[in-house]
């Protein structure tokens, strides 16, 4: 079992109950996606199950070998503007003094190529679109080879055609390499890119049959 979730409930500051006894379990290599109207509380969940968020009630199991082997694609980005992208991407791995292996640096190459953003290595955040910073997010997160990846929206701000190539490059680098996937999104298109689909509702998971 790579994640098992067990009685999670989670509650604003507010002390509003947003999460009510989450169960949720997620086998090594399971691409899983949880669906759900904004505001339901997707976000919450995914982060509370990455340990960004601390639990209030509840159990979490995270089946990894080292802390590095799991990664967060942010909705938000979270790209450093003073960074170029190629920086941007290869900041997780940065030693002490700067540096980083070579064979990273062309590992990342590899992945702007494939994601289309070739000749964006040296350009910064701000002159690159929503959908192109989302990609580097992506690319950011897929370079440390983790075991689990947590994706939010992965694909929020890109155009259809971009959405289809972007989420069938992830789906494939996560089957190829034995990576499970936990992604939240309200876009029914990415279902046939996963195994499993649960519905976040009234503070619920549901899981719901794939066809």
């Amino acid at each position: 079992m790579m994640l098992t979730l067990e009685n999670l409930s989670y509650s604003y500051p507010d002390s509003t109950l947003i999460l009510d006894n989450i169960n949720l379990h997620i086998l090594a290599g399971d691409r899983v996606m949880i669906m759900g109207p904004s505001g339901c509380g997707k976000t919450t969940l995914l982060r509370l199950m990455s340990g960004l968020l601390v639990m209030q009630e509840g159990s979490l199991k995270l089946n990894i070998r080292e802390l590095h082997q799991k990664s967060f694609v942010f909705q938000d980005h979270q790209l450093v503007d003073y960074l170029t992208v190629l920086e941007n991407i290869l900041l997780p791995t940065w030693c002490v003094d700067g540096k980083f292996p070579i064979h990273l640096k062309e590992a990342a190459d590899q992945l702007l190529y494939d994601f289309g953003l070739a000749d964006k290595g040296k350009a910064y955040p701000c002159q690159l679109s929503g959908g192109q910073q989302q990609r580097v997010g992506i690319i950011r997160a897929l370079l440390a080879k983790p075991e689990i990846i947590f994706a939010d929206e992965p694909t929020g701000h890109l155009d259809e055609e971009m959405t289809r190539i972007t989420i069938n490059l992830l789906a494939h680098y996560c089957k190829s390499n034995l990576c499970t996937l936990v992604l939240v999104s309200h876009d029914p298109s990415l279902i046939p890119y996963v195994d499993k689909v649960y519905i976040l509702k009234n503070k619920k998971l549901i899981k719901k049959d794939v066809v």
